[in-house]
């Protein structure tokens, strides 16, 4: 073996795991810890194991992966992985390292996916719960009455195309899970109003089904709840049916109960959520962890819709749960038992590949609506989404740069000496409004008009350098005795650290304004999900930072009429097409893009993809 475990990179946490690891281990096995090491660098990124696999036999070398982190990766330096033969048989003697079933702290899958031991059995109950709720056919109603109840809500189209909402609604009719993914403006929010109506409707007014609206996030639960009011507004629908449709959402850690310092939630499998019916907003942001904690709460016969968009950038935390459902194969794909039995409750002939895996349960459930009501074929952040999404970096780059866009432009990236004063020009009269704003209500409505989104966090393009641009430059705001304290009126912050008892979490945002009712004084104001605000004092708050600029993945689940997006001038492994596809649906009318073409066309050809076995168990029986 060419391998010298001195070469790997030190990091506090891989390291104390690998002696961790070294010690519980039956002897002194250098493969173990380079094994331990790779694995705490693959979590931290956001894998869920590692595939020995990619890297056996292969030379070895070190590489930045993120912002905040170097991995272990095959390139050229004198030294190599293990073969994968002495490299598994020493795992499996080490005596730490177990199969699946087993007790050990790691466990080796197939012989070549290791994981953390809880990551294989989230992996495993995700899985099970998948095949088994997406295998069963609800049989509480008959397809005479669900034919009905759906045609009612879903008047035919015009066109000739299949209607992905009909057949969506028709999908939770007869199953007890369905994914419906789709980008913004396809309408997954009001679908899911038209089918909470349908189960509504099904019941036959005997009592309301117990529906639970959640996302991840306070500002994606706000927007989920908003939505749905929307929806319910349009729909020409008995009362008593609106009424059986909720208007309050809540974010998955408060719906399943957060125990305070600990990981472990009030529902569970032996106390599960008291639900008919639960809908998860934004779920691509749901890392495999809280996903798990979430099935293993549900019920027998509660149906599960998870909506979201399978594009955007994953969960921060290991797993990408939504990504590996919605696997290419299973949308909008269908076993001939299933597309028989959707076009006989809808009374439409769908369009769909039918399915050729053996397991047939997932694809049945799995739907893409692709029709945008947002933005018209003219559209330019239309045009570069889809473009960015099929990996053409030219054909973005020509969208990017064509005059007849009018929503979409690129400027190049000024140059780190210009780029302050680039800034300044750039955000004079965009934000004076807010800023100056005495209301809440007026200075979130102006503040949400306009939002910079930076890739990085460090640099001099990330966010840390920009907001500290724009606190220089608003900072002359400041009032009276504000002007020696770092909070002044006018200043956008997010908080970075759960504060439970505060009822405040990471991705929240404030504003700081001048209470009136208390002369004055500064308050910390917060968007409550019922439209109200909540007020404190900025010596209360938890960990915060500066929010005039928040980085992409900060962004998600939030929405903006203008974006600014400012990319780094050299090559980052951050810079993927998701991210720039995430970056660029944020914003409902317009978007400017700051950056090199350069970086465009790597980030465009590069995906994330994050080791998991997940999608392939899906997808096999």
């Amino acid at each position: 073996m060419d391998y010298n475990p001195t070469a790997a990179p030190s990091d506090t946490l891989g390291k104390h795991f690998a002696n961790l690891m070294s010690r519980l281990a039956n002897f002194d096995s250098p493969e173990l810890k380079l094994a331990a090491v790779l694995l705490s660098y693959r979590v931290q990124s956001g894998d869920t194991c590692l595939d020995i696999t990619k890297l056996a036999g292969k030379p070895l070398t070190i590489e930045s992966t993120s912002e905040d982190m170097v991995v272990l990766s095959s390139s050229t330096n004198g030294h190599n992985f293990p073969e994968l033969d002495i490299w598994i048989k020493n795992l499996q003697k080490s005596g730490v390292v177990g199969r699946p079933g087993d007790l050990e702290p790691l466990i080796l899958d197939g012989n070549h996916r290791l994981y953390l031991h809880r990551y294989f059995e989230y992996e495993r109950y995700v899985e099970c719960f998948l095949k088994e709720h997406a295998g069963r056919t609800n049989s509480y109603d008959s397809v005479q009455h669900i034919k009905k109840v759906i045609q009612n809500l879903f008047p035919p189209l015009q066109s000739n195309e299949t209607d992905w909402q009909k057949t969506a609604a028709a999908v939770v009719a007869l199953k007890e899970f369905c994914v419906i993914s789709g980008g913004p403006g396809t309408g997954k929010t009001y679908t899911v109003a038209k089918i909470l109506a349908l189960l509504a409707e099904l019941k036959g007014g005997r009592e309301k089904p117990r529906i639970i609206l959640a996302a991840p996030t306070g500002k994606a639960t706000a927007r989920l709840q908003e939505s749905i009011r929307e929806a319910k507004k349009s729909l020409s629908l008995p009362k008593t049916t609106l009424d059986a449709l909720p208007e309050h959402a809540s974010t998955l850690h408060r719906i399943l109960g957060t125990i305070r310092f600990s990981p472990y939630f009030r529902h569970n499998k032996n106390n599960p959520l008291h639900a008919d019916v639960i809908v998860v907003d934004e779920a691509s942001m749901v890392a495999l962890p809280l996903m798990a904690k979430l099935m293993q709460a549900i019920p027998p016969s509660c149906r599960l819709i998870l909506l979201g968009d399978h594009n955007q950038l994953a969960s921060v935390e290991p797993g990408s749960v939504l990504g590996d459902i919605c696997h290419p194969e299973q949308i909008n794909t269908f076993s001939e038992e299933m597309k028989n039995s959707l076009e006989t409750v809808t009374g439409d002939e769908i369009s769909s590949q039918l399915a050729i895996l053996r397991n047939r349960g997932i694809c049945d459930c799995v739907i893409e609506l692709r029709s945008s009501y947002r933005f018209s074929t003219q559209s330019g952040i239309r045009a570069a989404s889809i473009s960015i999404n099929e990996g053409k970096a030219d054909l973005t780059m020509d969208i990017l740069q064509d005059q007849k866009y009018s929503d979409i432009s690129f400027n190049n990236l000024p140059s780190p000496s210009k780029f302050n004063k680039s800034i300044e020009n750039y955000i004079q009269g965009r934000s004076e409004n807010f800023i100056d704003s005495s209301s809440p209500e007026k200075a979130f409505e102006l503040f949400n008009k306009f939002r910079i989104l930076c890739a990085l966090r460090r640099g001099p393009y990330g966010t840390n350098s920009v907001n500290s641009i724009l606190e220089k430059l608003l900072s002359g705001k400041r009032h009276g005795n504000h002007s020696a304290s770092k909070h002044f009126p006018g200043l956008p912050i997010m908080i970075t650290k759960n504060d439970y008892r505060l009822g405040l979490f990471n991705g929240d945002i404030g504003i700081i304004l001048p209470d009136q009712e208390a002369g004055g004084q500064l308050r910390a104001y917060f968007q409550e999900t019922n439209g109200g605000f909540r007020k404190l004092a900025p010596q209360r708050l938890p960990d915060h930072d500066t929010a005039y600029a928040i980085t992409v993945h900060q962004s998600q689940g939030s929405e903006f009429d203008n974006v600014m997006l400012i990319l780094p001038d050299t090559a980052s492994p951050i810079i993927t097409r998701e991210l720039l596809y995430t970056a660029i649906t944020r914003a409902k009318e317009s978007v400017q893009i700051w950056g090199t073409e350069e970086i465009i066309h790597t980030g465009v050809q590069k995906r994330v993809v994050r080791d998991s076995g997940l999608g392939e168990a899906l997808r096999n029986d």
